[in-house]
């Protein structure tokens, strides 16, 4: 079996960091929630969360202390109420982010994958298998982590081999939802590259020469939003981008430039595409 080291010991933060979680649920399009973090890592956290979601896919967080954001995959339940999960651990997508404010010690090895001897809960299948640190989390924390399975060419859990490690309540062991549908485009149209959430967020949006305007995402996506305002850009327009926009001050600032640019206007709003920009 393998146990959390000394070293991973300190980096797990108790600490209830209020948060908004924005993603896909399994029985609709969208969702998002505002709950808290349980516990915070280098890698990840483990957050509560009542949505219905599936291991390996991606939601964004935001530290509503902060308003720092990112972008994270969901790993495995963490804590159950009977059938139904209730806390999940998360993992970041992008190594070396940080949005919780409290600074991590140096890690003594740079190996970020841990290997486990488990087995797939459906074939049976018994293997060594190399997790991520926030994995290696949630199957210490349930007995149960969600890997790919070469056998059944799926998603499915797996559970330590050794007895002793079992969890105490097996779920079902088709549990692992199966991902969401991609949406089919349509014949001529682009493909996008970030699926694209059609989510009403507060944003403020400065030009260049110092305007700004207030108002509601169209949608967003990881790399960028929509949004309809008054205000003249033109393509190529550079502008700072502040969303969630709370009026407190103290969020975090995009960069971001103007890539596409509504024909019409409705209600003397046109509707811009802004990608952020580094």
């Amino acid at each position: 079996m393998t146990e959390p080291n000394e070293q991973q010991r300190k980096e797990v933060h108790g600490a209830e960091i209020p948060i908004r979680v924005i993603g896909f649920a399994l029985e609709r399009n969208e969702f998002t929630e505002d709950t808290k973090t349980v516990t915070i890592q280098r890698e990840g956290a483990t957050i509560k969360l009542s949505q219905k979601v599936a291991p390996r896919s991606e939601v964004r967080i935001i530290n509503l202390k902060s308003y720092k954001e990112a972008d994270f995959r969901i790993v495995s339940p963490a804590r159950m109420d009977g059938l139904e999960p209730t806390e999940w651990s998360v993992e970041y997508l992008e190594s070396g982010r940080n949005i919780w404010g409290i600074e991590f010690p140096p890690r003594a090895s740079s190996d970020e994958l841990v290997g486990v001897t488990i087995e797939c809960r459906v074939c049976h299948k018994q293997s060594i298998e190399h997790v991520s640190i926030m994995s290696l989390e949630a199957l210490n924390a349930m007995g149960i982590v969600a890997l790919d399975c070469e056998h059944c060419h799926k998603l499915t859990y797996w559970n330590y081999v050794d007895l002793a490690r079992y969890p105490m309540q097996l779920p079902p062991a088709d549990l692992v939802a199966p991902p969401m549908p991609e949406k089919v485009e349509k014949k001529g149209v682009e493909k996008r590259k970030a699926r694209r959430l059609g989510m009403k967020l507060p944003i403020l949006v400065r030009n260049a020469k110092g305007g700004q305007e207030t108002g509601k995402t169209d949608d967003l996506s990881k790399g960028g939003v929509a949004v309809s305002l008054t205000m003249d850009l033109v393509v190529g327009d550079q502008v700072t981008v502040v969303c969630p926009y709370s009026g407190h001050g103290n969020e975090p600032s995009q960069k971001a430039e103007v890539r596409r640019r509504g024909a019409f206007t409705f209600n003397d709003k046109r509707q811009y595409g802004l990608k952020y920009i580094t």
